[in-house]
């Protein structure tokens, strides 16, 4: 007998092994502070850097995700800022688009970093 949490265990590592394993991974981009790598069955992307310091700025990675490497639905994550008082986003959109934004309030041009990950099919 197999708990519901253990199967669920066994089936994500399923996205890790052999032919998926970590040294398979493919960075596909990794400039301007942004970095997509493509790793067997899941994706991660990572922003770390600067943007303007407006309630709504935003910065748009240069790289486009190629179809098969889309999410089926947004994929957001927070991202940190150094100062600690801004809300700001790392997102990934299903047209393949990939943007790092201040979400309203008080903006900031200070460091961030974040980083967020989806599974492809």
């Amino acid at each position: 007998y197999l708990r519901p949490d253990v199967t669920v265990l066994k089936d994500a590592q399923k996205l890790w092994r052999s032919n998926h394993a970590v040294r398979d991974s493919v960075t596909l981009y990794n400039a301007k502070g942004f970095t997509v790598i493509h790793i067997g069955m899941m994706m991660l992307v990572k922003y770390s850097g600067n943007i303007g310091n407006g309630s709504w700025d935003s910065v748009q990675c240069e790289y486009v995700l190629p179809a098969e490497l889309r999410p089926p639905v947004e994929v957001n994550a927070m991202v940190c800022v150094s100062n600690g008082q801004t809300a700001r986003m790392l997102v990934v959109n299903p047209n393949g688009t990939i943007r790092c934004a201040n979400m309203g309030a008080a903006g900031s041009n200070q460091g961030c970093v974040g980083s967020l990950c989806y599974p492809i099919p």
